[in-house]
């Protein structure tokens, strides 16, 4: 996918190749959701374009609809439904009047083996009346809504936010499972732990004025700051803390006007 513009980001110039799993970084306010739903199809830009298969996102977004899945923040699935009722009536509402039952029940059940939910196929979502799914299993099962419909590309919004560390990194690890099987994943994160960082393929680092300050190989990212700002690098032994703060430094005379390190 390549964009270019809209009223929140601004000159961004990238591809991004099916198989590789980007975290979306920036300070808070730098577009990283707007950027995200630009490339899902929700938020037309300014100017410039998004392409998938080297054809425009807009211009066909009824070729490429079931095509790319997006999973917001919040939840979207009712709480007094079960995991299993979640899916199906997600699938009656997407896909063909044809799909036979028996077709849409196979689908969930590899859904959910991919995300690790057969345990609570029969569970009800739940909500804080009714005990129902953990808050890590409620994102997975998010995530799982938009796999029914077998999306070359996933776009996840904060899907860690509100996790516990292990069940975060439990829905990463499945994610990079996704994408090792040719999915094009990305998502906006915060700031993981190295276990997490390392598990990227490439870093699209966003800054101030949704400008582009670094997009490469994650496992690159922390060289490549260290060899362009005097911030040390002992500041943060974690590479995603470091190129944050490599961004938004305490001692702001070590700090760099945004359209520098999209200029660099």
């Amino acid at each position: 996918s390549d964009v270019c513009s809209s009223d929140l980001i601004d000159d961004l110039n990238f591809s991004i190749l099916p198989g590789e799993m980007v975290a979306l970084m920036g300070p808070s306010g730098a577009g990283k959701t707007s950027l995200l739903t630009t490339l899902a199809g929700y938020t037309p830009p300014s100017s410039g374009q998004v392409f998938m298969d080297g054809m425009s996102l807009y211009s066909h977004f009824g070729l490429f609809r079931e095509a790319v899945g997006y999973v917001p923040q919040e939840d979207v699935m009712h709480r007094s439904l079960t995991v299993e009722e979640v899916l199906y009536y997600q699938a009656k509402l997407n896909f063909p009047a044809e799909v036979r039952r028996d077709e849409i029940d196979d689908r969930i059940g590899l859904v959910l083996a991919q995300l690790d939910l057969q345990d609570v196929r029969k569970s009800v979502v739940g909500d804080e009346v009714r005990r129902g799914l953990s808050g890590g299993q409620r994102k997975r099962l998010n995530v799982a809504m938009e796999l029914m419909s077998e999306p070359a590309a996933l776009l996840l919004d904060e899907p860690t936010s509100g996790l516990d560390a292990r069940s975060a990194i439990q829905l990463i690890r499945q994610c990079r499972g996704l994408a090792s099987s040719g999915r094009t994943v990305v998502m906006t994160i915060h700031q993981p732990r190295r276990e997490a960082f390392d598990l990227f393929d490439k870093l699209l680092l966003l800054t101030k004025g949704g400008k582009l300050a670094y997009f490469g190989p994650a496992k690159d990212s922390r060289r490549y700051f260290t060899a362009r700002t005097d911030v040390d690098p002992q500041t943060a032994s974690n590479p995603a803390d470091y190129v944050l703060d490599v961004l938004d430094p305490v001692d702001p005379d070590l700090g760099r006007q945004a359209d520098e390190w999209r200029d660099d």
